[in-house]
């Protein structure tokens, strides 16, 4: 008997399929390396179940979910850093050497105005000691 405020119950394939055409929709966004669903959950050939028992959707979902959510970890640890780090790593190469071009200046201008200032000061000590 089934209850007819409950939606109908999806297999497990259609729901690797949805959240497949879901990502594929999202995959302009992202690289073209971005793995899918089926390539990265492996479907065991299990052999259909004959009985009359109606099986447990709600565990199935949450197999499905769990495995889902542990490839979008990986992909998000893993994919993401290293797409993270392949992108940024020229633009902070560039941007620490900039920064270090400008600290060379700055110091170089500034060690030069205090070894100018300290000469200064001695020629001037060295000519007031002289006229006394």
């Amino acid at each position: 008997m089934s209850d007819a405020s409950q939606p109908p119950k999806k297999s497990a394939a259609d729901l690797l399929a949805r959240a497949d055409e879901l990502m594929r929709r999202n995959r302009a966004v992202f690289e073209d390396d971005i793995p899918t669903l089926d390539e990265e959950v492996q479907v065991l050939d299990v052999a259909p179940v004959t009985s009359d028992v109606e099986p447990n959707w709600d565990a199935v979902c949450e197999n499905v979910y769990s495995r889902v959510m542990q490839q979008l970890d990986l992909y998000a640890e893993f994919g993401l850093r290293d797409r993270i780090s392949r992108e940024l790593r020229p633009k902070l190469t560039t941007f620490v050497e900039q920064l270090s071009a400008e600290l060379s200046t700055e110091l170089s201008d500034n060690f030069r105005r205090f070894v100018a200032q300290a000469i200064e000061e001695e020629v001037a000590r060295m000519r007031a000691a002289r006229n006394r």
